[in-house]
């Protein structure tokens, strides 16, 4: 871990002791593939961006309080997204969003939008 630091309250009043972190968490795909091997998600987990989707679904999961599957939860633990009581390691949750916002996965896309047209016509029914 990093080193402790003092770092000021937007108020100015007081003052918080942060450590910093490495947020360059890397995690290259040859560990990935390594830590899937011999798992079966369905498919999921036979390319590379959709053995990172189960990781950050895992570690987005946990990090919202909810459970996901015990060998997923072993792949992120051995993988340093999870801390040993399966809670998200902040370079975990960091990984994960940036696994979301860098993914040119169709996937996470598609339901995005799709979530977003669903919105928008619960939207115009309601209003009709």
């Amino acid at each position: 871990m990093g080193e402790a630091k003092r770092v000021p309250c937007d108020c100015g009043e007081h003052e918080f002791h942060v450590e910093e972190v490495n947020t360059a968490l890397v995690v290259s795909a040859a560990k990935i593939e390594a830590a899937f091997r011999g798992t079966y998600f369905g498919g999921s987990e036979k390319t590379d961006v959709g053995r990172r989707g189960l990781m950050s679904e895992c570690v987005l999961k946990r990090a919202a309080g909810y459970h996901d599957g015990c060998t997923i939860v072993v792949i992120c633990k051995e993988l340093l997204l999870l801390n040993k009581d399966a809670t998200p390691s902040s370079n975990g949750i960091r990984w994960a969003f940036d696994q979301l916002y860098k993914s040119s996965s169709l996937t996470i896309l598609e339901r995005l939008q799709s979530g977003e047209a669903d919105r928008t016509a619960a939207t115009r029914k309601d209003g009709e």
